[in-house]
């Protein structure tokens, strides 16, 4: 809806937008010192210049929301593992969640480069290495929760033999698009409506994920309490083990 690139600089501005139609507010991964300089067909070093750094926001599909929930609590969880600390969960409004870390807390340079100039290579790189740790987990999880691959391929809509792998569950078919990090790459924004269900995408506590239901994200039952992009306390440094680990 409207044009893009837009800003939001005062509350207003969103009430006026709902006004006038918007239903649903997505944001940029990216963040840029004058968003308004976008345009179609910059080159990579134009846009380099522009942005002062990027969010990592994993935004794995997952058509059950069961599965899902499943899928947050370990990506989380192996963050927490590579010694992250400000973090945020939240619920998209859809069918799945998003889990992100600040640009707060990666450092300045890697590789001697600016980190801000390495978008978007960076996160692509650590999500893929969290997908390969994150992997053996949520199968193992998967299977607890529904043992019988028939009935899981069923709930995906997919034959039970397209489940299977040398490793056992193919874990990445019921698991689809983890880290799609590309130019100018947008995200539903925290408490935003979902322009299909109509419910927000609402942050939330990694430890009440499981008690979580979607019904808790009408509009009418949320209230603004927590946050997605959690920069109390952040430190710059706490990203360079899981990039360090990633790159290697």
């Amino acid at each position: 809806f409207g044009q893009r690139p837009n800003v939001l600089i005062y509350p207003t501005d969103i009430v006026n937008m709902v006004r006038s139609g918007t239903v649903s507010f997505h944001g940029s991964v990216e963040r840029w010192d004058n968003p308004m300089s976008l345009r179609a067909g910059m080159t990579k070093e134009d846009m380099d210049g522009l942005r002062k750094g990027f969010e990592l926001v994993i935004d794995p599909d997952v058509k059950v929301f069961e599965f899902a929930k499943i899928v947050a609590k370990v990506f989380f969880e192996e963050l927490r593992a590579h010694g992250i600390r400000n973090m945020g969960v939240k619920y998209t409004g859809g069918k799945s969640f998003h889990v992100a870390v600040p640009f707060e807390s990666f450092p300045a340079n890697v590789d001697y480069k600016p980190v801000k100039m390495q978008y978007p290579a960076i996160p692509q790189i650590i999500t893929s290495y969290l997908k390969e740790k994150a992997k053996q987990k949520i199968s193992d999880a998967i299977l607890k929760l529904e043992p019988d691959i028939s009935e899981i391929a069923k709930k995906i809509g997919a034959e039970p033999q397209q489940l299977i792998s040398e490793d056992g569950l193919d874990v990445y078919r019921i698991v689809t698009e983890v880290g799609l990090f590309t130019s100018r790459h947008m995200f539903r924004l925290p408490y935003s409506l979902h322009e299909s269900s109509l419910l927000a995408s609402v942050p939330i506590k990694i430890s009440g994920i499981d008690k979580f239901e979607k019904a808790d994200a009408a509009p009418e039952k949320v209230k603004v309490k927590e946050k997605f992009f959690n920069t109390d306390g952040a430190d710059n440094g706490e990203m360079e083990y899981l990039i360090t680990e990633a790159m290697d």
